[in-house]
């Protein structure tokens, strides 16, 4: 269901920004774009056990 290897688009001008980063400021930056994939993941589920519950 899933392709073995997922590539994010990225623009070129964000690219080029965080690389002009500091190495610490690289990894706050991976470690919020986790952050936010799990949190709106888990609200995504959330509202649909919900959903699902009031059927």
């Amino acid at each position: 269901m899933s392709a073995p290897f997922v590539h994010a688009q990225g623009c070129t001008q964000c690219q080029d920004n965080t690389a002009a980063t500091p190495p610490r400021t690289q990894a706050a930056y991976r470690h919020a774009i986790i952050f936010m994939t799990v949190s709106a993941g888990s609200l995504f589920l959330g509202t649909l056990l919900l959903l699902k519950r009031q059927r």
